[in-house]
């Protein structure tokens, strides 16, 4: 594919997954709000290609009369795209950019594919997107278990706190050494984030934190082997990861 269509597409693709719903298709004669400028030429051979891919990339919105604007949604094929093509380094700058719509697709297929990213040399990269998503969280609210009332922060601050600690987590599961682990790890708790056991520890078997290798019931002693991890957002609790335990 031509490489100026390639770059009209991955900007049409950052712009349609800010966007909250449809966005049209081409802009207007006064905006800038569609995703290509023109509807001839090389935008129009962009845009055309969107739709012929495999999977699509955005669809067409139905329209009741051929005179009204076209407008289009970003498809599953799109967000592929975007995670394909977004380095480790990129992603805060992205998630923070994408609408609600969009946002949680995105940590979902990250998380999806993460057992086949190169964790090994993204790490420098993800340590620097922790530590910015460090200081966003830290910003919202205080690392502490309950904030204050006044600081409770509102759905929508809580929903992006938890997208971001996802985030986290998702480079703590799959970091390639115990030093790179450990050093998440860390970085998690210090955004007040709550470690659900440490390795080794011995605790008693609760379905709702921990995820036992073996059959177990409620109150049976078990030993972490790998730590879970729980956000409090200011709304309430969310389960990021349940520690996996075993049978003593």
């Amino acid at each position: 594919m031509d490489s100026q269509i390639e770059k009209l597409i991955d900007a049409a693709l950052n712009k349609a997954v800010r966007a909250s719903g449809p966005v049209k298709l081409y802009h207007g004669k006064y905006d800038e709000e569609g995703l290509f400028a023109k509807r001839n030429g090389v935008d129009r051979k962009a845009a055309i290609h969107g739709f012929g891919t495999e999977p699509p990339l955005w669809s067409e919105e139905p329209r009741s009369s051929t005179n009204h604007v076209l407008l289009v949604r970003l498809e599953p094929g799109g967000l592929e795209r975007l995670v394909e093509q977004t380095n480790s380094a990129a992603r805060k700058k992205l998630i923070e950019s994408a609408s609600e719509l969009y946002r949680r697709e995105l940590l979902e297929r990250w998380s999806d594919l993460a057992a086949f990213h190169k964790w090994e040399s993204d790490f420098p990269d993800i340590a620097e997107v922790a530590e910015g998503l460090i200081d966003g969280l830290q910003k919202l609210v205080p690392a502490s278990s309950q904030p204050p009332a006044e600081k409770r922060l509102n759905g929508d601050e809580a929903d992006f706190k938890r997208r971001m600690a996802h985030e986290l987590v998702i480079a703590w599961k799959y970091a390639p050494t115990a030093e790179a682990k450990q050093s998440i790890a860390n970085a998690l708790k210090n955004s007040g984030i709550q470690q659900i056991g440490k390795p080794g520890e011995q605790l008693s078997m609760d379905g709702g934190l921990h995820r036992c290798e073996g059959p177990a019931f409620p109150g049976d002693p078990v030993e972490v082997a790998e730590s879970g991890w729980l956000v409090h957002d200011g709304v309430g609790e969310f389960l990021l990861e349940k520690a996996i335990v075993k049978l003593i």
